[in-house]
């Protein structure tokens, strides 16, 4: 009798029941910052609070689930490694069967198990649908489900709160982003102005849907998948003037893309104004920032 109470106790057929320990390989990790609230001043807007959330695709060896990880469990667990997970709860949405962790949730490290690349495909795709990557010249206002474009950052229009019925209120940032002679809008929606970007910056965003509105016009939307990437490298450009700005320098090239940086960057490389400019200059981006100016050898 005591077997079949405890068969009972932890059956999977009721939602929330308490399920067995369950050892799943990490296929991948995203990080899924939750706003629960906005706060907007002086054409600004700051989360009043932000849960640091990771949203894991994981595998069994024979099923694949979503799962979604406190932060107080976030750093326990590495894209590639084996953990048996206990005192969790699996709900399904849609079609995905999802585990949520909680605060009694523990994680073990646990010997790998072993997962066909067929399930680990299948896993991925719950960490977000497919996108392709996509020239600025081949952006059509045919509605598009999930494109990645990248390019620089020209422009920033003020920041709107958007507010629709009785949903709260979520910013909005509309962004100029040019690559070669082509130049789009980007609508950056809620979570996604938490990723810094500024005129001048390189820039990567995944995920994006085109959207032809009354309001703003043709622009491309971020999407509850998208991630952004500020750029990082060395890039050469043709610098035709610059200017101050407060206390930072503003370099435009000749392809009218401004670059800004900070005054102490420039000084190390242009402590006496130049009336007459390299005709080529490097600049170093690290995550979407000038940190130096570099001379390329002759």
């Amino acid at each position: 009798m005591a077997s079949s109470k405890h068969h009972r106790h932890q059956s999977t057929s009721e939602p929330y029941t308490r399920l067995p320990p369950l050892t799943v390989k990490v296929i991948g990790l995203k990080e899924s910052p939750k706003v629960t609230g906005w706060h907007f001043s002086n054409g600004t807007a700051s989360p009043k609070a932000v849960h640091n959330n990771l949203t894991a695709a994981v595998c069994d060896g024979t099923n694949v689930f979503k799962f979604v990880i406190f932060e107080s469990l976030a750093s326990q667990m590495k894209e590639g490694k084996t953990y048996t997970v206990r005192n969790f709860r699996i709900t399904t949405f849609g079609t995905t069967r999802t585990m949520l962790s909680s605060k009694d949730t523990a994680v073990y490290v646990s010997a790998p198990i072993q997962v066909s690349q067929q399930l680990e495909d299948e896993a991925r795709l719950l960490l977000g649908p497919p996108t392709t990557l996509i020239p600025l010249s081949n952006v059509s206002q045919s509605h598009m489900m999930y494109v990645t474009v990248k390019g620089w950052v020209t422009a920033m229009e003020p920041l709107k709160k958007i507010q629709k019925e009785q949903n709260p209120a979520v910013p909005l940032q509309i962004i100029n982003l040019k690559e070669d002679e082509s130049e789009v809008k980007v609508a950056l929606w809620g979570e996604a102005v938490l990723t810094p970007v500024c005129i001048g910056s390189p820039v990567e965003i995944s995920h994006l849907r085109g959207n032809d509105s009354q309001s703003y016009g043709f622009a491309l939307h971020t999407s509850p998948f998208t991630v952004i990437k500020p750029g990082s490298g060395i890039y050469d450009i043709k610098p035709i003037g610059y200017r101050t700005i407060g206390q930072d320098q503003e370099v435009l090239d000749s392809n009218d893309i401004p670059h800004i940086m900070s005054s102490d960057v420039w000084i190390k490389v242009f402590p006496d104004d130049p009336e007459i400019l390299p005709s080529v200059i490097q600049l170093n981006y690290e995550k979407g920032i000038v940190t130096d100016i570099l001379m390329p050898e002759e």
